[in-house]
């Protein structure tokens, strides 16, 4: 379906979720570009997106999914220097590539740990202004010890990932047909409530290998990685949308069905995760203040 066709028909109203996960985002750039080939980008009404699911969720909104691509490719070439990655100079640069002015066609929320106030935000990245949302995509990859806090707003901000990295939480209360998830964690949540989690389709792309996968990678296993993230969500979107992407009640339908078929039913609740995630990361900054100053 091409673009034209796409416009012309009732879209419904729909939401994205991407989660953090290092270099695991990679899976991330190929899932997109499958969604960008079904959906024009303004069908998302929200988007919500954390960490480098944060970087790689501009660049599909603002039409830079394949310059993302290629920045992608370009990290592998320095997978022996794990730390580059996530340094800010690093970050600076690939935010500079991907970065568009103009307004965004979705509201689009990314969450920040503001460690001064013990809490997670959920930033509005349109409610910035031009200047200010470089610096509110790179808080959102700001990771301790390589990075310093953000300041923005007059609060300093990092990765609000470290307590919440799935971060469906902004779209709970959200008028939405569904909601494409994609995430890595090795479970088939049922996310707050059944009546909720049923507008949910997970693409869930855990593995085995998580910490390789996470931190470093060739390019070959960059393209792998790509490949298999178009590949197993065209294979999804294929069965969910089999009656097209409009017809929301066979959708939910279908895809109820299809999460029940898969195993694990664990409950994930955004409020028990934030608050146990903030004591623990916060326990953690203290113990980091109290190396740095002995």
């Amino acid at each position: 379906m091409d673009v034209a066709e796409k416009e012309t028909v009732q879209m419904p109203k729909i939401g994205l979720v991407l989660s953090g996960g290092m270099l695991k985002g990679a899976y991330q750039v190929g899932a997109l570009k499958n969604i960008r080939e079904r959906f024009s980008v303004p069908a998302f009404r929200y988007i919500s997106a954390a960490s480098i699911g944060a970087l790689n969720s501009y660049a599909f909104l603002m039409d830079r999914l394949d310059m993302a691509e290629q920045l992608w490719l370009e990290s592998a070439a320095h997978h022996s220097d794990l730390t580059r990655l996530v340094k800010s100079s690093y970050i600076d640069r690939v935010i500079d590539v991907i970065y568009k002015p103009g307004n965004l066609p979705s509201d689009f929320y990314v969450p920040l740990l503001n460690i001064g106030r013990h809490s997670l935000e959920y930033l509005l990245i349109n409610s910035l202004d031009k200047d200010d949302i470089r610096l509110g995509l790179k808080a959102g990859v700001s990771l301790p010890p390589f990075q310093p806090g953000i300041r923005l707003r007059g609060e300093s901000y990092y990765d609000g990932a470290m307590v919440d990295n799935i971060p469906v939480s902004p779209l709970m209360d959200k008028d939405l047909d569904y909601i494409i998830c994609i995430y890595f964690d090795n479970r088939n949540y049922i996310f707050e409530n059944p009546e909720f989690d049923k507008k949910i389709i997970k693409l869930n792309f855990s593995d085995d290998s998580f910490i390789k996968s996470s931190l470093w990678a060739d390019a070959g296993e960059i393209r792998e990685m790509m490949h298999i993230g178009y590949e197993k969500t065209d294979m999804l979107l294929e069965k969910v949308f089999r009656n097209g992407v409009g017809d929301t009640s066979y959708i939910i339908e279908n895809n109820t069905w299809l999460n029940k078929a898969s195993s694990g039913d664990k409950t994930r609740l955004s409020g028990d995760v934030v608050v146990n995630r903030l004591n623990k990361v916060a326990r953690k900054f203290v113990k980091m203040r109290t190396v740095q100053t002995d």
